[in-house]
């Protein structure tokens, strides 16, 4: 007996895998008194896409601290990033989104020590993407993260600018 659900017509939305790699430049601010002035950051993302512009991954990172500040951090992150593409009907196109999930850091402070530990962050996100093909964009992101700390007071903020590539397939 055929299922009468079954038989009522669908639109399906279609889905790409992508995967992006993405290198940038990344600052941490701690209690609004301590900086972290420079880092490299590197990051991956897997994911899904749909053809309304909605794309979900999970996205793994490594920043390490390159010195010169009063804070050296190095971080390992796997975080769930959600986006919307903006469709403009041009190569060009926004992106906001967010991203949340953990991050294993090593936070050497001056005059304070070093100290291991595994935080959980959010944030907002945003870039412009440029098609060079119909598969293939190149990224332009900024990323800001909110680091929980909520056991030793210090506020931490973490900004991120970076460029990448985006293959969908």
């Amino acid at each position: 007996m055929p299922c009468a659900l079954c038989l009522v017509p669908y639109r399906a939305h279609a889905v790409q895998t992508y995967f992006s790699a993405n290198v940038g430049y990344a600052t941490a601010v701690f209690n609004n008194n301590y900086w972290d002035n420079s880092a490299l950051g590197i990051y991956g993302t897997f994911g899904l896409m749909s053809e309304t512009g909605l794309r979900g991954g999970i996205n793994l990172g490594i920043r390490t601290g390159l010195g010169g500040g009063d804070v050296s951090v190095n971080n390992y992150n796997a975080l769930v990033d959600v986006a919307y593409d903006v469709p403009t009907g041009a190569q060009v196109r926004p992106f906001i989104g967010a991203t949340g999930g953990v991050m294993l850091s090593t936070l050497s402070i001056k005059g304070l020590g070093t100290q291991n530990r595994t935080d959980i962050v959010y944030g907002p996100m945003a870039g412009i993407s440029y098609m060079i093909a119909p598969n293939a964009a190149i990224d332009l992101t900024y990323r800001y993260l909110f680091i929980s700390n909520a056991d030793t007071g210090f506020s931490t903020n973490y900004g991120n600018f970076s460029i990448g590539t985006r293959f969908m397939f």
